[in-house]
């Protein structure tokens, strides 16, 4: 998608090679929106080689929006399932799993001028919901930006942690407590977690 609006719905895509399933990039200045919902984007699998395989969703100066149900999984080594180059990236709910690297990077490291990716996890206009969106590294950190993200929502775990790096948390909801305790048996205590609640407990 360059210069328009696509809207993913109740789709299932896999690939197990080469690029993006979806390319989402500002065209001639003119940004991009790229919409999924209730969908299951897979990048590869147990026996594809990392290597040969990129992201899900690769967002260029332009907007994205993951909601529903939606689940992205990559087995990819190289790059995150969810890779954004300046733009924004608006996680709602859902689950986004890598099982190789970074789940979310607004970084684009590769460029010689840094990324400003503003990323949002889930939806200030609400009561907090922790179990929604999900976002799991199961061998990096679930995040990494070059600016403050926003986390309202969810839950971010990591194995080496939640947040890359200089990553930082700039808005939260109002009065909430930064939690690390597990809330599931799914990602033992070996993995580092972060959420908010207003309750101090999970």
């Amino acid at each position: 998608d360059r210069g328009g609006t696509l809207r993913l719905d109740n789709i299932k895509m896999n690939t197990k090679a080469g690029q993006a399933i979806v390319n989402n990039e500002a065209y001639n200045n003119v940004s991009s929106s790229l919409y999924v919902k209730d969908c299951e984007l897979t990048v590869g699998d147990s026996t594809t080689s990392g290597n040969s395989i990129k992201q899900a969703i690769y967002n260029v100066g332009s907007t994205v929006e993951i909601s529903g149900n939606t689940t992205i999984e990559s087995y990819s080594s190289i790059r995150a399932p969810v890779y954004g180059k300046n733009g924004s990236i608006t996680i709602r709910s859902g689950k986004i799993i890598a099982h190789k690297t970074l789940a979310i990077d607004g970084t684009d490291n590769g460029n010689s001028t840094p990324s400003t990716t503003i990323i949002t996890i889930g939806d200030d206009s609400d009561a907090i919901d922790k179990e929604k969106p999900v976002i799991v590294s199961e061998t990096s950190y679930a995040v990494a930006a070059n600016v403050g993200i926003s986390v309202y929502d969810g839950t971010l775990i990591g194995k080496q942690g939640a947040l890359k790096g200089s990553t930082t948390i700039t808005s939260f909801p109002s009065g909430a407590i930064e939690m690390t305790t597990p809330w599931t048996t799914d990602y033992n205590n070996t993995y580092h977690w972060l959420y908010y609640d207003t309750s101090g407990g999970p």
